[in-house]
């Protein structure tokens, strides 16, 4: 946004954190709800090789840093992707596919944050209010595609996650099937004892019922039935 003072801001979304970068005459003022690497740790490497009063460039970098921890955190997420995607090929578990489906929310949010700072880094590029030098404009370029590589990325792991989570929620309804198989056919088997011992409980006459191997001979028809 440009206001009074040629003052002008980036904002974007870090992991549920919101970050602002207001660029006031020579200085350049960082505002995040969170302590986070791309405040801290960055900031202090940054000092060494791009100074403040450089706004623009240090501005740039700093958005190009966090492009990079995207890409980071994106990848070591999908390694523990794998890690669960093995648990479950050794034994479905309840608490896997509930871990799963936080890491499928968890990059619906990168996805999210990343489509916005890709637009507002879009809108940096073509702001008639920047004056940017070559090498501004190239560092802004850079972070254009390390944001832009980690939203692909981002977008191509949580496709792979969801045709996961749908393969293995198809074989668990083919394994319950399965079972409903199993018991059906086990119900069906003990219907002819079922009823034979029904009618047999009758108190009327029936067959062999003075017969001294009564017993063995009802079992055995129900036994022949089954």
């Amino acid at each position: 946004c440009r206001q009074v003072g040629r003052r002008h801001s980036l904002r974007g979304n870090r992991t549920g954190h919101h970050h602002l970068f207001v660029l006031f005459g020579d200085s350049v003022i960082t505002v995040c709800s969170a302590h986070t690497p791309v405040t801290s740790a960055f900031l202090d490497q940054i000092r060494r090789v791009c100074p403040p009063s450089d706004k623009y460039r240090f501005a740039f970098r700093l958005l190009w840093h966090g492009g990079v921890l995207y890409l980071r955190y994106i990848n070591d997420i999908h390694q523990r992707t794998i890690a669960l995607e093995d648990e479950l090929h050794q034994s479905i578990s309840n608490e896997v596919l509930l871990k799963l489906l936080q890491i499928e929310k968890t990059f619906v949010y990168f996805t999210t944050s990343l489509k916005a700072d890709s637009i507002a880094l879009a809108r940096a590029n073509t702001a008639r209010q920047l004056t940017l030098s070559e090498d501004d404009r190239d560092n802004l370029e850079d972070a254009m595609v390390e944001y832009q590589q980690a939203l692909e990325t981002a977008t191509i792991y949580a496709n792979i996650l969801n045709g996961t989570l749908d393969t293995f929620a198809s074989l668990i309804n083919n394994n319950l099937n399965n079972v409903m198989k199993y018991l059906t056919a086990a119900t069906i088997m003990l219907a002819a004892p079922t009823l034979i011992a029904s009618l047999y409980g009758m108190n009327i006459g029936l067959p062999f019922q003075t017969n001294q191997h009564a017993f063995a001979i009802v079992m055995g028809i129900s036994g022949l039935l089954t």
